[in-house]
């Protein structure tokens, strides 16, 4: 069954820029599925930190990968709604 919202534990990169994420300001939030930008699986021993995240290379990938995209829709998004005013 396909769950429009999920409940996630927020992080955001951190200044390093390689597989390290710290936790948000808000670090519990109900998103929209569309928006999920990594899963990790079942043989991810995962605990929450407090602090910091480091993704395994895999998960870190599928980050990459959905970011970029997620990117690029914005991007045509923009030159969209620019194009109608021109």
């Amino acid at each position: 069954m396909f769950e429009e919202y999920l409940d996630v534990y927020t992080f955001m990169p951190s200044s390093d820029s390689g597989r390290t994420f710290l936790v948000s300001d808000v670090p519990c939030a109900r998103i929209n599925s569309g928006d999920l930008l990594t899963v990790f699986d079942d043989d991810d021993v995962l605990t929450i930190p407090r602090d910091t995240l480091e993704l395994p290379q895999k998960a870190f990938d599928e980050f990459s990968e959905l970011s970029s995209r997620k990117g690029k829709r914005f991007d045509a998004v923009w030159a969209a709604w620019k194009g109608k005013f021109r």
